[in-house]
């Protein structure tokens, strides 16, 4: 019997509205040992994307940046899509809890930011990165999830299907080739070999048919028989008569 190898899960960003999350930012995990705290935190580690930036000299908690989290209306209109946190047992004298300390980072160091707004996505943008590096979704409502997050973001040239989402990107720089900066291509959902999903593309390259109109003829004049003598008359060269032999011009009787 064949057996199925699934592939190690892939660490996420962590996200506010994801449950775990959600308990450490609102403080609610309850624990009665440093055990429990720490198999907690392994969890986190294992399941979400970490700061490099540990402090090794306290290896209770952990350094994570969150996506929504904490963020003021001034970190908003300034780029800011989360912040960082510092998460770390806290203990009442009752319980251990886990509990979230924002941390203020400039923007240049965080993972993600707001995108300049532009028309159409390119290559860069997180999604189509995600395309291009095949990478795998449990369920296949994160794919559609996906879909629609980029046709929301660009509804101007994306149009959404059942299962796939047409879009036109953005392809200059580098990567631009001989004709267009633009490129429309339709995104699809794949299944994997391990039952779980991915995105594909391919390139929409069908033109159109050029509309090639003849040229109008022009119309021919008829001739009567009038202007054809003349036409004749001019192209006829007149040829010199040869002189008769045996006389002179200057000659007298």
């Amino acid at each position: 019997m064949k057996q199925t190898h699934f592939k190690k899960k892939e660490k996420r960003p962590a996200r506010m509205g994801n449950p775990v999350i959600d308990a450490v930012a609102a403080g609610l995990f309850r624990f009665t040992s440093l055990h429990q705290v720490r198999a907690r935190l392994t969890q986190i580690r294992e399941e979400f994307l970490i700061s490099k930036d540990q402090d090794l000299k306290n290896p209770d908690t952990i350094k994570l940046w969150i996506r929504d989290y904490a963020l003021t209306p001034e970190e908003i209109s300034g780029g800011y899509l989360g912040n960082y946190a510092l998460i770390r047992p806290k203990n009442d004298g009752k319980h251990i809890s886990l509990i979230a300390e924002k941390l203020n980072v400039d923007l240049k160091s965080h993972p993600r930011k707001q995108r300049p707004k532009m028309r159409h996505p390119d290559w860069g943008h997180p999604i189509l990165r995600a395309v291009l590096k095949k990478k795998l979704y449990l369920a296949v409502e994160e794919v559609h999830a996906e879909f629609m997050r980029l046709h929301e973001e660009f509804p101007e040239v994306s149009i959404p299907g059942p299962d796939r989402l047409h879009i036109i990107v953005y392809q200059g720089g580098k990567e631009q080739k001989v004709g267009s900066p633009v490129q429309k291509i339709t995104l699809r959902i794949r299944t994997h070999d391990d039952g779980q999903y991915y995105m594909t593309y391919s390139i929409n390259s069908k033109k159109r048919p050029s509309d090639v109109r003849a040229k109008p003829e022009t119309p021919k004049v008829s001739r009567g028989y009038f202007t054809s003598m003349v036409s004749l008359k001019k192209k006829k060269k007149p040829t010199a008569k040869p002189a008769a032999s045996g006389t002179s011009s200057n000659s007298t009787h």
